[in-house]
């Protein structure tokens, strides 16, 4: 500490409010740039790019600090036809997006057994009358991301470039050192317009 002081880096002049931190993040971006509510996602990736944009300009050879979180994906896909394999990775992605399995979300108990679980919220409604919001665990968000898909329309050259359905299976070809991982709380209504997902996530400190 005595060296930081030393050094002067406790001094008021170093500290960077949150606004100003924005701001000079932000002031190139069509969106960031103004004061309206912005995704959080968005916002980190794009801090990701300005700073791997100005170490290049400083030194080429250094590492960007984006390798820290880069990571990348394999499908497995197989035909159901002859059971033939192939393997698709995916670009490089600095965060993992996790959609909400809504359909295995379940109200659980608010009695003296439930004391564990998260606290169950109330969506307001007109009158006294409450809905109970249902709950979906990490645990199932990991399970719907891995569990195996089928794909119907699926074009293969060792039959001729014959539409044959398959099914894939999603893994991790790599790991970051850091993980940032997004809960797709948004998804699109009947109107093509994001609606808020009325769902509590269940997640464990440690994973």
């Amino acid at each position: 500490e005595d060296e930081l002081e030393k050094e002067g880096t406790t001094d008021p002049m170093y500290r960077v409010a949150p606004r100003m931190f924005k701001h000079l993040i932000g002031k190139d971006h069509v969106d960031f740039k103004t004061g309206q509510q912005q995704d959080a996602a968005q916002f980190l990736q794009y801090f990701l790019e300005q700073i791997d944009g100005a170490e290049a300009k400083h030194d080429s050879e250094i590492a960007s600090i984006s390798n820290l979180f880069s990571f990348k994906t394999e499908a497995r896909i197989v035909c159901n036809t002859d059971q033939k394999v192939k393997y698709k990775d995916s670009a490089a992605e600095t965060m993992w997006s996790l959609r909400v399995p809504m359909e295995v979300a379940e109200v659980l108990p608010s009695d003296g057994e439930a004391k564990e679980e998260p606290e169950q919220k109330k969506q307001k409604q007109e009158g006294d009358d409450a809905k109970e919001i249902p709950t979906v665990t990490f645990a199932q968000c990991l399970d719907s991301w891995s569990s195996e898909t089928a794909l119907d329309d699926l074009r293969w050259p060792h039959l001729q470039n014959a539409v044959h359905p398959a099914t894939q299976k999603t893994r991790f070809k790599n790991f970051p050192r850091y993980l940032w991982v997004q809960i797709q709380r948004y998804e699109l209504g009947p109107d093509w317009q994001p609606v808020k997902l009325e769902v509590n996530l269940d997640i464990p400190e440690t994973i």
